[in-house]
């Protein structure tokens, strides 16, 4: 990936090299900064969207966290999604404001429809 790369694109090709460059320039301290924490959360999403597994778990290794609408995303993929609730991601919290589709509960069990 060109110099200058954009963070979502990154994560969304898989280019590990340009995540890992991208993420050790912001430095974690920079979390704070508004627009890299908008880069981060649609660098998961897109990473979570597209099934890139090694990108997910790079990004929740460094501390991102997953929103509902990440988490929708991740439907797509079961592997992805059980890395975000291996992560920490409970989809029953009172917090979860949507339900992730196709990710279904019956008696109490995730189910995931294909």
């Amino acid at each position: 990936m060109a110099e200058g790369a954009d963070f979502p694109t990154a994560c969304e090709q898989a280019d590990l090299e340009t995540i890992a460059r991208l993420f050790e320039d912001h430095g974690k301290s920079c979390t704070r900064d508004e627009g890299w924490d908008e880069d981060l959360q649609r660098g998961l999403y897109r990473a979570a969207y597209d099934g890139r597994t090694e990108v997910v778990e790079f990004l929740l290794s460094h501390g991102v966290e997953a929103s509902d609408t990440i988490a929708m995303a991740a439907t797509r993929h079961l592997p992805v999604f059980q890395m975000l609730v291996k992560h920490g991601f409970d989809m029953n919290s009172t917090e979860v404001k949507v339900a992730p589709s196709p990710l279904r509960q019956v008696n109490g069990r995730a189910i995931l429809f294909v």
